[in-house]
């Protein structure tokens, strides 16, 4: 399976499951305690953009973005959302998601 065709797969599944869950919640066939919180991941590679900067270092999607066939329309995550310079907008910003929190972890803190 080629990698576009394998994250449009991933991505179709979450949406789906995603779609299965407020279902459920919305007809409240789902009993879940008062303190169960749902939770959401993503990659750093989605969020952080910043190539290049700081001394970063590249990643293995960087290599592997950067490399002509691997994506279908060329692009790559260089800018991403720009998390990594925009860290602290993001920390005072609402959620605009039903999710309670948004923990994040910026690599450029941890130096």
């Amino acid at each position: 399976m080629e990698p576009a065709v394998f994250w449009h797969t991933c991505l179709a599944i979450f949406i789906s499951f995603s779609g299965f869950m407020v279902s459920c919640h919305l007809t409240d066939q789902v009993s879940l305690s008062s303190n169960f919180l749902f939770g959401t991941a993503s990659s750093s590679y989605q969020y952080e953009g910043a190539f290049l900067s700081d001394g970063k270092g590249l990643s293995n999607w960087d290599f592997f973005t950067h490399e002509a066939g691997h994506v279908k329309d060329g692009s790559n995550g260089d800018v991403a959302v720009d998390h990594y310079h925009r860290y602290l907008e993001a920390a005072i910003t609402p959620i605009p998601t039903a999710f309670k929190k948004f923990m994040f972890k910026n690599d450029a803190l941890g130096k």
